[in-house]
């Protein structure tokens, strides 16, 4: 699962799955992240 905030677009949540050519996405919500204060350590 990988938070991306796409440009111009909604944050969503994708599910990525490994194959033979690269990553791909298997699935793909609307989500909302909270972004860390003072980076993670």
């Amino acid at each position: 699962m990988v938070p991306l905030r796409l440009r111009s677009a909604a944050p969503r949540s994708i599910a990525l799955e490994r194959g033979p050519h690269g990553w791909r996405s298997v699935h793909s919500e609307l989500a909302v992240f909270m972004p860390l204060r003072g980076g993670a350590c």
